[in-house]
This record gives C-alpha cells, structure tokens and sequence, in this order.
C-alpha cells in the first residue's frame, strides 16, 4: 500500500495545474477520476489524480504531462472536424442513454430499504463517468491547441495578445448566459410568466448544482433571481464575420483553423459536459437523502465516500463510519486506475504540511492571460470560499483561484475578474466575454499576492494586473 512519504514524493516530482472550488469525492471521484481512464484508443488517458477534501472544499491535481499526452495524442488521432463532431454526438448518446436507464431505474424503486437505496445509489453514480467520458479529455486538447495555435502565430510573427483571444473564443453562448436570458423575460410578468417558470424547471432545474450536491429551487428562489437581474443580458461575444475576417487579416491555414475549430467545440463540449455532470448529481442526490436517513448517517458524510462503499454491509460498520468522518474534516485522494489510496486524519494534516506552498512576496504587477478585453481600475474582492461570493460589492474586482457557475451572482456584481487558473476555455473566460467584463486568468498566484481592499488595475489589452 502506497506510504504517505511516497504519496508525497510523487506529488513533488511532477508539474500540476491545481484548481480549488466547492467538491466532495462521490460527486467528483466518478466524474473526473473514472471517466480518465476512457478515452483509450481514442485519446491516451490520464495516469493518475490527487485531490485534497475538507469540509465541502477541493483542491484538485491535473498533472500537466498527462494534458501534454492527452493533447498530442488527439492531434495525432484526430485529424478533422468531422471527427471531433462525431466523437462527441457519440459521447453523448451514450450518456444520454445510461442516465435514461438511472432515471428508470429510480422510478422503480417501491421501498426505503437500505439494500435497495444502497444499490440505486451505486448505479446512479455508475453513471456519472459518461458524464465527463471522452469530455474529459478537453483539458488536454486545450491545454495542447493553445501552445500549438501561438507557437504557429509567433513562428510567423503575427502573435499578439489581443488577437490570440478573439481566436481562441467561444461562437455560441453558454448555458448560463441562455438561463440568464430565460430569467430577465421572467421579470416582466405576466400572463406568460407561469409558463416561463416551468420552462425554467425544466431546463435549468440543475443550473445551481456544484461537487457538494444539488441545489433544489422553490418557484419563489427562481422569481427572486430573475428580479435581480435589472439590465438584459446582452451576448457580447465576437461575431463569427469578425473572427473570420481576423483569420483571413492573418492568413490562417488549414493547421491554424482547424486548432480553432477544436477550440470552438471544445467550448460547447464543456458545456454540455458540466450539465450532464450537474444532472447526474441531482439524481444522485435523491437516492442520497433517503438513504442517509436509512443508514442513520448525515448527508455530508455519504458524500465522502466511494460509490462502491455504499453497501449496506460498509454502512452498518461503525468503524468505517468513523473513518468516513474523519475524511469531512480532511483527506488526501490518489485515483491510480485500479486503485485510490486515501489518507485522513494525522496523515492528511502531514501531507498538507509536506506540500506547503512557500509564502509568495508582495509583487506590483502580475501577469497573466487575456480572456476577455478592457481595462478597469477598482478594489480586490478575494473569493476563496462560496461565503466569501456574497461579499462582493458591485464595481469590485472579483480575484478566484477559478470560478464556478455559483459565482455568478458575484461575477454579475463585479467590474472585472482575475483568476490564478485557466485556460482560455475555463468558466471565467467564457462569462467574461459574454458579459462584456475584462479578465484576465492563469496568473497563478493572484490570491495569494492580492488582499481584499486592494486597488488594482485590471489591464485586459496588456495581460496585466498593477497593483495600485
């Protein structure tokens, strides 16, 4: 069994893209770590993922050699749009399918007994991998299609920031920005406005759900959103005609476009792959509850297990149950495909002592990536958990590690956004360019170095922040 010395020493000896948000294994064990290991023969899968858990907070660990492997094995395998398209209607269908069957599934279920809850609950989250399935290799493909698309565009010495993001952005909008829509037009009243309500329910029913569970809407929840939103969301995308016109200014070819075109797919890909995930998490949920009361357990600690553990043998024991309570205060994760070693207790608390970033110094400017253009000067607001998402004041700067879909009241508050993660595919990036908000993502260290209070200078056409 692997040593929690050992654990530390892989952990060290490789290069990670870290990203903190709002999770608990159940939901994003299934998710991220089973559906790595599917994208054979069609992609190369990951090796392995770490994750730190504590008290409904993530931190998860892509290493970046295998975005590396996985990218260049897509463009070594997949040569054209067609391709791509295919593979993704395919992933879908089949998700599509599977999530069909859970919800059949859970139709039939005529009684509370533990065994029967148990059982249901480990064939919802059997479900949860073709979420994410070949989906989970776009952070690869995009990691991969950016380094590709600049080092043609500097080898040709036509690269420049700002061109770069209008390339790299999405064509349609996402489906946060068509919720925001649907929930203006429900402001308005009306004769209509019932009818819109159960659209909504039925459309976006999932749109609030994160990796800690599901987040069920009274119609009155829904109708308080909708009258705070006070100015009508605007798609403030680039057009097509402007992105073509810049490919044609610069003389892209059939390499350049179709990294392009992988960029623009991979966008709606996302998408679809966040809903599936968040779908799934809200069937999950409804087998969860009732089982937790079944078992005598709490919700919270359900959700710190594996799904293969939700027997009722494991829990009726109350040892395991101890231990699943000591995972909610804190553990480390190692997903290896035929295998997940956890640590909790004494030796998670080593392992993020062992793992201990050193204390970054005050810097003036900080450098990043231009997700969405502008400038703007205002005060930081630094977000590191969801209480913090309602402290930010309108015409604030919102700095994350990442942000997620319930940042979207603060990101709506907010004069602009700056993130330490990212690529320009990430959920930042996108809302930004809808919103018409200047961003700028993948600084690395922006929550470490800004402090709220802080006035900053959020330069979008130069890729950087001056701290005033």
């Amino acid at each position: 069994m692997l040593s929690q010395s050992e654990l530390v020493q892989i952990i060290k000896s490789h290069q990670w893209n870290i990203q903190g948000f709002n999770g608990t294994p159940l939901y994003l064990h299934p998710a991220a770590s089973l559906s790595g290991w599917m994208h054979e023969p069609v992609f190369a899968n990951y090796t392995h993922f770490f994750y730190l858990f504590s008290g409904g907070h993530a931190r998860m660990y892509y290493d970046q050699s295998d975005w590396q492997k996985i990218g260049e094995s897509y463009y070594e395998r997949v040569n054209n749009l067609e391709k791509l398209l295919e593979l993704e209607k395919g992933s879908q269908a089949l998700f599509d399918a599977k999530f069909k069957n859970a919800q059949d599934l859970l139709g039939v279920i005529s009684d509370n007994k533990i065994s029967s809850l148990a059982r249901s609950a480990r064939a919802v989250a059997a479900v949860m991998p073709f979420a994410a399935n070949y989906g989970h290799a776009l952070e690869g493909i995009t990691f991969v299609s950016e380094i590709r698309l600049r080092e043609l565009l500097q080898a040709r010495k036509v690269y420049n920031e700002l061109d770069f993001s209008i390339l790299c952005s999405p064509l349609y909008p996402s489906f946060i920005f068509r919720a925001l829509q649907l929930l203006f037009r429900l402001r308005s009243g009306g004769p209509e406005q019932q009818s819109l309500l159960d659209q909504f329910k039925e459309q976006f029913y999932w749109i609030e759900n994160n990796y800690t569970g599901a987040k069920n809407f009274t119609d009155a929840e829904i109708l308080a959103r909708s009258e705070a939103i006070t100015v009508e969301p605007v798609n403030a995308l680039v057009a097509p005609e402007v992105k073509e016109l810049l490919m044609a200014k610069l003389r892209l070819g059939t390499e350049e476009r179709f990294i392009i075109q992988t960029i623009e797919t991979s966008f709606r890909w996302q998408d679809e792959r966040k809903k599936n995930i968040f779908q799934v998490i809200s069937l999950l949920d409804t087998v969860l509850e009732p089982l937790a009361g079944a078992a005598g357990w709490s919700l919270p600690e359900l959700r710190y297990c594996l799904p293969e553990e939700l027997t009722p043998e494991r829990l009726a024991d109350e040892s395991f149950h101890a231990s699943v309570k000591e995972r909610l205060a804190g553990s480390a994760w190692y997903a290896l495909p035929n295998e997940t070693t956890i640590f909790a207790g004494d030796a998670y608390w080593q392992i993020v002592q062992a793992l201990q970033v050193p204390v970054i110094a005050p810097q003036s400017e900080l450098k990043g990536i231009i997700a969405s253009k502008g400038r703007v000067e205002g005060v930081v607001r630094v977000c590191r958990t969801v209480s913090d998402i309602a402290t930010v004041a309108n015409g604030e700067i919102l700095v994350a590690s990442m942000t997620r879909p319930e940042f979207l009241p603060a990101m709506q508050r907010a004069a602009g956004f700056i993130t330490d993660e990212g690529g320009l595919t990430c959920h930042a990036a996108i809302i930004s360019r809808e919103m018409g908000k200047p961003c700028i993502i993948g600084t690395k260290i922006a929550t470490e170095v800004l402090q709220s209070g802080d006035r900053v200078l959020l330069d979008a056409e130069t890729g950087r922040v001056h701290v005033l």
